[in-house]
C-alpha cells in the first residue's frame, strides 16, 4: 500500500513516468487497485489513498510467481542528526527542534519505539545506535514484544551498515 506513483516509483527504483504509466496498465487489468483510507500523519488524522495489488483479481494467478519473483533494490539510508517533523507530535514535554542523534538517541528511540506508531519505530530502527535501541528498550514500561523487535533488528543488522529493508512483493 502506497499512496502515490511518485512513491511506487522510489519503491521500484523507476522514473515516475514508467511508474505512473505501469500503474494505469495495472488498474486497467483489475491488477492494482486504489482505495481511501484514515490515518494519523504528524498527530493528525487525514484520508489518503493507498494503491495495492488486487489479489483477488481474475488476472492474479497468470501474474502471480512473476510477481512473486521481484526483489525491490535495496535502498541505503544516510545517517540523520535531527528528528524529522512527522514526530514532533510525540515529543511534547520536549522541544524537538533541539533533540540530535546520536546525543539524544536513546530518548528518541524510546518515545518512538513505545508511540505505537510503525513509521516511528522503522525511522528509529534505521537511524538511532544499536546501543541506544537496547537502552530505550531496556526500561519498565517497554513491550515485551518491542524488545523482541529490537533485539531482533540488531541481531540482523551484524557490522553491516543500516539499510532499508528490501520488502518482497507478495511475500507472506
Amino acid at each position: 500500500g502506497l499512496t502515490s506513483a511518485r512513491r511506487v516509483a522510489t519503491a521500484a527504483g523507476v522514473s515516475p513516468t514508467s511508474a505512473s504509466a505501469a500503474l494505469t496498465r495495472l488498474e486497467g487489468l483489475g491488477l492494482a487497485r486504489r482505495r481511501e483510507r484514515r490515518t494519523l500523519r504528524a498527530g493528525r488524522a487525514i484520508a489518503e489513498t493507498l494503491i495495492a495489488l488486487n489479489l483477488r483479481s481474475s488476472q492474479w494467478p497468470h501474474v502471480e510467481s512473476a510477481v512473486r519473483a521481484v526483489v525491490l533494490p535495496e535502498r541505503q539510508v544516510g545517517p540523520e542528526s535531527r528528528l524529522p517533523r512527522a514526530f514532533w507530535h510525540l515529543f511534547w514535554n520536549a522541544n524537538p527542534a533541539t533533540l540530535r542523534l546520536p546525543e539524544d538517541g536513546a530518548y528518541v528511540a524510546r518515545r518512538m519505539l513505545n508511540s505505537g506508531s510503525i513509521a516511528a519505530a522503522q525511522w528509529a530502527l534505521l537511524h538511532v545506535d544499536g546501543s541506544d535501541l537496547l537502552a530505550a528498550v531496556s526500561g519498565r514500561g517497554t513491550d515485551e514484544r518491542t524488545r523482541a523487535m529490537v533485539r531482533n533488528w540488531i541481531a540482523g543488522q551484524g557490522d553491516s551498515a543500516p539499510t532499508a529493508p528490501r520488502p518482497r512483493i507478495g511475500a507472506r
